[in-house]
């Protein structure tokens, strides 16, 4: 089922003839790019993540399923005026906030930096009885990538005094912000909020921009460094099979992004032991934890020749933390499981074959995809159907000015929400949904799992 239903108006046969003449012209920008970008400014120039993106949306406009979304109570008198005016400052402090997307001559895309928005990013009401289906139809607006700015927030408020609550909703464009993006807009919120009531001075301006990122990931992308890159991964990853899992449904040949979630909790002494035995065999928790997902998809799958994706922050310099913007990248991670090794020899295998990925984690996937020349095709990702992600649980903000409950970024929005994500992610739940796309249509449903309609 769609992720929203109210936003599939175009039928499917014209959705699905767009796809394809979009992915079509993708493959053949890809063969002309150097060409491209050499005629291209810094500024005007994409990364690698970002041009996907711009594709993926350009596939289906209409759709919400890249909005990355933050929900967050406020309990206590919150200065309505200063947040409304943080909130501005916030859009006006990170440029990829502001940056308007469309394609040159050519029909590659371009990116530029107006030099003012036409629209206020913040929406104010009065507290509502029907919250939830507020929150959801806020969270589910599509954005257009031509009309700045690609951030919206959502101010619900429940009047004056200390006992009141109050809701502050985010969504921004998975173009201009990824889930550690988040964090830094959590934290910078509340930075700009305690200057803008006069209890600390604004925070300094980040040392970096995501421009300077982006022109830089080309150059060396194709220089010789990137090229040799590009090689080791090619060899490693040749020859990759797509995992056969056994679905429960037929898999449609457009995604409908229809997900649910399914949460179990690991008890403390568990945790504990994984942890010792990752250390006896000189592993971290994440190659044991994977080591274990990859046994799970042999099994499932009957394959010997294991692969899944996996997400790294892509942030290789220090002073792109502070940074807002879509850097995060996918590393794929193959793993033989031939020969019916003890967990031990997986382990080691799972080790090895990531320390790999990771010494060449700066090719961006988009280029591997294009080196590696998979099948194509509208129904599913190139190179991977799964993807495995160990998170470090969120850092919890620090209480507001003057109002004790009040946090930024650390609590949850409704009943069933959880928390997750390196340095502040996002919430999801029956208000807010899941901000990462999601293509569980075909997944076997858990005994009592119902499919969700927020994503």
């Amino acid at each position: 089922m769609p992720l929203d239903p109210r936003a599939r108006t175009e039928p499917d046969t014209r959705r699905r003839e767009r796809a394809e003449e979009i992915l079509r012209s993708r493959t053949h920008l890809a063969e002309r790019r150097h060409a491209l970008d050499e005629r291209a400014t810094d500024l005007e120039v994409l990364s690698s993540s970002q041009e996907r993106m711009w594709f993926l949306h350009a596939m289906d406009p209409a759709s919400p399923a890249y909005n990355v979304n933050d929900v967050v109570r406020l309990v206590g008198d919150i200065d309505l005026p200063a947040l409304v005016a943080a909130c501005a400052d916030l859009v006006a402090r990170h440029p990829e906030l502001r940056v308007a997307y469309g394609a040159d001559g050519d029909g590659a895309p371009r990116r530029r930096l107006p030099e003012a928005t036409r629209r206020s990013p913040v929406t104010v009401v009065t507290h509502q009885r029907d919250e939830a289906a507020l929150v959801h139809d806020f969270l589910h607006r599509p954005f257009d990538l031509a009309d700045p700015p690609l951030v919206r927030f959502l101010i619900v408020s429940g009047g004056d005094g200390p006992a009141h609550e109050h809701l502050l909703a985010t969504s921004v464009h998975h173009i201009a912000a990824d889930g550690w993006s988040l964090g830094v807009l959590n934290r910078d919120l509340g930075d700009l909020y305690a200057a803008r009531r006069g209890d600390a001075e604004p925070p300094s301006p980040p040392r970096s921009d995501f421009a300077a990122f982006a022109a830089r990931e080309r150059r060396w992308v194709g220089g010789s460094e990137g090229r040799a890159a590009r090689q080791a991964r090619h060899r490693s990853l040749d020859g990759l099979a797509a995992i056969d899992l056994p679905m429960a449904r037929t898999r449609p040949p457009i995604p409908t992004f229809g997900a649910g979630t399914c949460e179990q909790r690991l008890p403390l002494d568990t945790v504990e032991r994984l942890e010792g035995l990752g250390r006896r065999h000189g592993c971290s928790t994440y190659m044991l934890l994977g080591a274990a997902f990859a046994c799970l998809l042999n099994r499932y799958s009957g394959q010997d020749d294991i692969v899944f994706g996996s997400p790294v922050a892509n942030r290789d310099d220090a002073d792109l933390a502070d940074v807002v913007g879509l850097f995060v990248n996918s590393v794929v991670l193959r793993t033989d499981l031939s020969g019916r090794p003890s967990f031990t020899d997986v382990l080691q295998r799972f080790r090895a074959s990531t320390l790999d990925a990771l010494r060449h984690q700066r090719v961006p996937f988009e280029a591997v995809v294009d080196d590696l020349q998979p099948e194509r095709a509208l129904s599913h990702n190139p190179l991977f159907q799964v993807m495995f992600a160990l998170q470090t649980p969120a850092p919890e903000y620090r209480a507001c000015p003057e109002h004790g409950p009040s946090r930024w970024g650390s609590t949850p929005t409704c009943p069933g929400s959880t928390w997750s994500g390196p340095c502040g992610a996002t919430t999801q739940g029956p208000v807010c949904g899941s901000s990462t796309p999601g293509t569980c249509s075909t997944t076997p449903s858990p005994p009592g799992w119902a499919p969700s309609t927020h994503g």
